[in-house]
């Protein structure tokens, strides 16, 4: 049991579970959680998305370990999943686009995400580890919005929105790891890391479609926000941690664990749509963090 359990804290070290040791090994299992996105995307002021909720959901996916040796390990996570919210307006006065608004409807969005990072590690002490990794980052955000709008010239307009936002990412991170067995099965954890990622903001769809009552059964309609098409260079810097709980069973290992990720994200290129800045030129906050649990079986 206590060999099961040194070698069960050996190879979660990087899986954002932990480590201690044994010999070339293979480890396959699961991860899974409820997470919660607080995005970047509320620091947009008047880009139309600027008010979109946080979002929750749940994530999950395969986990993937290689145990060289009693040092060194190679590890491999991916997550999976979609995170939703909706809000509504009511007489609401925002900036939207390059105007000032008075706004009532209801708004929907989905978030689609992968997330998968990889890591070696490698175990400096029997409490301590080092890990250097690649982390690869992939949202794609739908927000529909459907509100009756006054401007300021007191005139009613019925908007429609449809907006479809694509942001890969990745890039290198580096790591360090603690963690400590606790009687015959049980052990603590906890992993720190930070990264730097490459990433874009590309509008694949953008249209916001106006309608308005012209007359007696006649309702004239226009494209007043197209920004289809555009794409922008971005960078982002964070750094996540990850402390958990586990037990160790002969080949299995368990873990209760909780997530917490802060990203800094700012734009590389100009942030204008339409001759109307839709962000901020300096940094802006993306937050995700939940719970989780994860299984992992040795081959």
């Amino acid at each position: 049991m206590k060999n099961s359990l040194r070698f069960a804290v050996f190879t979660l070290a990087v899986l954002s579970f932990s480590v201690p040791s044994f010999a070339l090994d293979f480890l396959l299992g699961a991860k899974a959680g409820y997470f919660v996105w607080r995005p970047y995307f509320q620091e947009m002021s008047g880009s139309g998305i600027d008010e979109i909720e946080t979002g929750r959901g749940v994530l999950y996916g395969p986990a993937f370990s290689v145990i060289i040796n009693e040092d060194i390990s190679f590890s491999m996570v991916a997550l999976f999943g979609t995170q939703s919210t909706y809000w509504d307006n009511d007489a609401t006065v925002k900036i939207f686009g390059p105007e000032e608004i008075v706004s009532t409807g209801t708004f929907y969005s989905e978030i689609q995400r992968v997330d998968v990072d990889s890591a070696l590690s490698y175990r400096v002490s029997e409490m301590f580890k080092v890990f250097i990794g690649y982390k690869y980052q992939y949202t794609e955000t739908t927000m529909r919005g459907t509100f009756l709008m006054t401007n300021a010239a007191g005139e009613e307009y019925v908007r429609v929105g449809d907006v479809l936002l694509e942001i890969p990412a990745h890039g290198p991170a580096i790591g360090v790891g603690f963690s400590h067995t606790i009687g015959a099965s049980f052990f603590v954890s906890c992993n720190l890391s930070a990264m730097y990622l490459f990433s874009k903001h590309n509008f694949e769809r953008d249209e916001w479609l106006q309608y308005r009552a012209t007359g007696a059964g006649q309702i004239e309609y226009q494209t007043v926000l197209e920004g289809s098409g555009n794409s922008f260079e971005t960078r982002q810097v964070g750094f996540n941690i990850e402390p958990s709980f586990g037990l160790a069973v002969g080949d299995v290992i368990a873990t209760l664990g909780i997530r917490f990720q802060w990203v800094r994200m700012q734009f590389i290129d100009d942030p204008v749509m339409n001759n109307h800045q839709f962000a901020p030129d300096g940094w802006m906050s993306d937050y995700l963090y939940g719970v989780f649990i994860g299984a992992m079986y040795r081959l």
